[in-house]
């Protein structure tokens, strides 16, 4: 990368600094790009880095662990109880009926003695 943008930063700018700004930068970037692959990367090629290899780990450990808003698969309803009922099928709930009061049939009872 020094051998790139040197000569073009000499060309484009007249100041000699941001040359040799440039110069140290990309230099010492190579640098230590070359020292984390020796720390980091593997040396054979298509081999899993260790980055890859700690998230692989990381998604392993999440999928053993249940989400704590997710609800067990025995504690799950169904969506189809939380259908609209079909056509004609309100009649069959049999809301529409009155369902009277504890007391009616002994209100019946005095109504017929007297």
């Amino acid at each position: 990368m020094a051998f790139l943008f040197v000569p073009l930063a000499v060309t484009v700018t007249t100041e000699p600094t941001v040359a040799t700004m440039i110069a140290i930068l990309t230099i010492v970037g190579g640098l230590l790009r070359m020292v984390y692959a020796l720390m980091f990367e593997s040396n054979t090629a298509g081999e899993k880095t260790l980055e890859q290899n700690v998230i692989a780990a990381l998604q392993d450990f999440s999928d053993k662990q249940n989400s704590p808003r997710e609800l067990n698969a025995q504690q799950q309803i169904p969506a189809v109880d939380y259908a609209l009922p079909s056509i004609g099928a309100w009649r069959d709930t049999n809301e529409l009926q009155h369902a009277g009061s504890v007391t009616d049939n002994t209100t019946k009872l005095l109504e017929k003695d007297q």
